[in-house]
């Protein structure tokens, strides 16, 4: 399987190549190379053509998820971003894919059910304990790193825990919710978190444990 080789030139963004984003942090939280392994036998070339390398194009289905991009503004996007090239792995002044090449990888990862893999990202934080105070200091550092356009709302549990979640108003513009008494199912994707989510954790190398 032939494919292309990209990232190989030098980045020509002048100022802007010092600058990071919460894209680049986001980047430093993932071991890529087990999601990478998902798709060793993927790809998504034209006939006759080098395929891009699945993993890139992955980041960049993403990307379309999280910013809500169609298949031709995506492209486009991936073309003029520089903060979107660093994340998949293009150089400053390499081509990128075009919208064909995203539809025909969507429809390979549905063929092999890794649809799912774009439907939902899951971050975890080791907590101490359950204080109020620690709580809302690692969820305040956790939001922190991720694009305000990616964390509107948080809906929590009735529990003391989460005593100090205003805290995320004032400080991280997020609206707070909670469920009603013993209704956690009403936490959007709470459901599948437990599953899809921590299947995302073994790709990322994360060892589960159960209690």
């Amino acid at each position: 399987m032939s494919r292309r080789r990209i990232g190989q030139e030098t980045f020509g963004f002048g100022d802007s190549r010092g600058r990071q984003s919460s894209l680049d942090e986001l980047a430093k939280l993932i071991d890529w190379t087990r999601v990478e392994a998902q798709f060793v036998d993927i790809s998504s070339s034209a006939k006759g053509e080098p395929a891009w390398p699945p993993l890139a194009l992955f980041k960049a289905r993403l990307l379309s998820v999280w910013y809500d991009l169609s298949d031709a503004k995506l492209a486009e996007a991936l073309d003029d971003r520089a903060s979107f090239r660093r994340f998949c792995g293009f150089s400053g002044n390499e081509a990128t894919p075009e919208r064909t090449a995203f539809l025909r990888f969507r429809k390979a990862l549905t063929v092999r059910a890794l649809d799912k893999l774009l439907s939902r990202v899951t971050l975890a934080a080791r907590l101490a304990g359950k204080a109020a105070a620690e709580t809302i200091s690692v969820m305040l550092a956790v939001f922190g790193r991720i694009h305000p356009a990616l964390r509107k709302s948080v809906t929590f549990d009735n529990d003391t825990t989460f005593a100090q979640h205003a805290l995320l108003r004032t400080m991280r513009d997020m609206t707070t919710w909670f469920c009603d008494a013993y209704a956690s199912w009403q936490k959007g994707g709470v459901e599948n978190a437990v599953n899809a989510g921590a299947n995302l954790l073994r790709l990322a190398g994360v060892k589960m444990h159960h209690a």
